[in-house]
């Protein structure tokens, strides 16, 4: 069962992403999807936090993706896809 959800969209090169954060009540920690907007199908998925996720920001090279959490962690994700 879904949880708390936290949406936002990224221009991401010349694509368009989005990025749920989500919890889902019966698992414990958090999920960060990425969506490729204009098809809708999931690029990735992870999880990592167990705590709220705070911070996203794109690495300077485009190859990363950095979250932060109130679990005080800081976690590194490769967007290879």
């Amino acid at each position: 069962m879904l949880g708390e959800v936290y949406q936002a969209n990224y221009i991401y090169g010349r694509y368009e992403f989005r990025i749920n954060i989500c919890r889902f009540t019966d698992s414990y920690g958090y999920f960060i999807k990425l969506f490729k907007i204009s098809t809708g199908r999931m690029l990735n998925s992870w999880d990592g936090h167990y705590k709220a996720v705070t911070a996203l920001k794109w690495t300077d090279n485009d190859t990363f993706l950095l979250s932060a959490g109130e679990d005080a962690l800081l976690n590194l994700w490769s967007l290879s896809m």
